[in-house]
């Protein structure tokens, strides 16, 4: 089993702050998500790896683990190794390690081969008696990219979404920018022995206008005079009248 590169894979170097790391994987699960590559199944793939990659680097105590990991395996090539020749077994969970110990309440089922060879079957073997131990489990919040227009930002819009089979109408507020998130409680991951839902978070990315460009709360629009205007003045159509006034 070769060495999954999570930094490769959100194009980030080693040393890259949470901030670096959350706007990567923003940027790049926007342009591979489902939704935008309809049956297109290497996106989806891809897909797949930037979540799990942003499931460890996201989180510091995840991320230190994954670093140790990744450095005795760099050891191992320096020393003449194959990747695919490394010894896992130090890695791998004994009967008295879980899947969940190791990395913070996630189950071992939502990521690669990669994970499962490192953790194994024994780990997921203790995690029903382990689970009764700990009690509920909150679900995993979730992020989801959403584009909306400039106009539906100014004045607040309601987003029709799809999940699980179901439609699930959500009120974006007015005032929204590219990055606001949009909290929908209870929408996330599913909790675990009886734990409550995690939440969804809408990622919001606005689209330009062909009208106006936004200069942090104020819009602006260029508009196109004669010379004898511009020389005597005159009146002009307000571009702004065009835009809907928030409730």
């Amino acid at each position: 089993m070769d060495y999954k590169d999570y930094y490769q894979i959100l194009g980030v170097p080693r040393t890259a702050t949470q901030d670096e790391i959350k706007k990567a994987y923003r940027k790049l699960a926007r342009q591979h998500h489902p939704d935008n590559n309809p049956g297109d199944k290497q996106a989806e793939a891809r897909f797949k790896d930037l979540n799990e990659a942003n499931e460890v680097l996201s989180d510091p105590e995840k991320r230190q683990k994954y670093d140790r990991l990744g450095a005795q395996w760099q050891q191992y090539e320096r020393m003449g190794g194959q990747p695919g020749g490394f010894d896992w077994g130090q890695w791998t969970a004994g009967p008295s390690v879980d899947f969940n110990d190791l990395f913070g309440g996630s189950s071992s089922s939502g990521f690669s081969d990669f994970f499962t060879q490192i953790f194994g079957n024994m780990g997921a073997a203790n995690q029903p008696r382990r689970a009764a131990q700990r009690g509920p489990t909150r679900g995993r919040d979730v992020d989801h990219a959403v584009d909306i227009g400039l106009r539906d930002a100014y004045s607040g819009v309601t987003l029709t979404l799809q999940k699980d089979g179901q439609k699930l109408e959500v009120k974006v507020p007015p005032g929204v920018k590219t990055g606001s998130r949009v909290r929908v409680a209870g929408q996330g991951g599913a909790g675990r022995s009886g734990g409550e839902a995690g939440d969804l978070y809408l990622v919001v990315n606005v689209l330009p206008d062909p009208v106006f460009e936004r200069d942090g709360d104020d819009l602006k629009s260029t508009v196109t005079i004669d010379l004898y205007t511009a020389v005597l003045g005159g009146e002009i159509r307000d571009p702004a009248r065009t835009v809907p006034r928030a409730a």
